[in-house]
């Protein structure tokens, strides 16, 4: 018969504020603002995890997207295409390099689902318009649910089913969130550093410090 496992230490192995998400910082909506150019490096998603380079202008149906520091320091504005053209404003902390990412196509709406994502302490937030329809608590270092197996696995077949009814197109957009940031994938991705051309080793929109 298995005996109970006793529950890791958390805070030991979570230790500085930036890893708890316990920091005190706010997002607004003007984190979210591109630069004014005629054409944006845009990375289109051509499957759940593969995107390719568009150098073009803003066209219906892109996303505001954005990589945020966990401690509010600085933020990493960009273009979207191919992922959901109706959502308003969505957060999580599932991405490779443990930022948060965001994205959405209203700034207001893509703040308040981070600074609801900072209230939980990690994890997957959806906003629409003003009101919060989907929230996954991870606080064990954002990247962890206290929730069952179960629990997780109905949280996530509702949350593909969310982004599916706001036009997410591929198999599986857990793959898509986590892969966003992964700047040791091809071609184009989010990093601290700004929008990245990862085969040319080159920052094709830069980072900015928050104000």
């Amino acid at each position: 018969m298995l005996g109970r496992v006793a529950e890791p230490p958390w805070r030991r192995v979570f230790r500085s504020p930036e890893a708890r998400l316990t920091v005190s910082w706010r997002a607004r909506p003007d984190d979210f603002e591109l630069p004014r150019r005629a054409s944006y490096p845009v990375m289109q998603l051509v499957s759940a995890v593969i995107s390719r380079l568009q150098e073009r202008p803003i066209e219906p149906g892109d996303l505001h997207a954005a990589l945020l520091d966990r401690a509010g320091r600085w933020v990493a504005p960009g273009v979207v295409a191919g992922f959901a053209d109706r959502i308003d404003g969505f957060a999580t902390t599932t991405s490779t390099d443990f930022n948060i990412l965001a994205l959405g196509r209203r700034p207001a709406a893509m703040a308040r689902a981070v600074n609801r994502l900072l209230d939980l302490h990690g994890g997957i937030v959806l906003v629409d318009g003003d009101r919060v329809v989907y929230e996954l608590a991870m606080p064990l270092g954002g990247i962890m649910t206290r929730a069952s197996v179960e629990e997780t696995a109905s949280a996530e077949d509702e949350l593909r089913r969310q982004l599916g009814e706001r036009g997410y197109p591929h198999h599986e957009p857990l793959y898509s969130l986590f892969f966003m940031a992964a700047d040791f994938l091809p071609t184009v991705r989010l990093s601290p550093r700004g929008v990245w051309d990862v085969k040319r080793g080159r920052v094709l929109l830069p980072s900015r410090r928050r104000r």
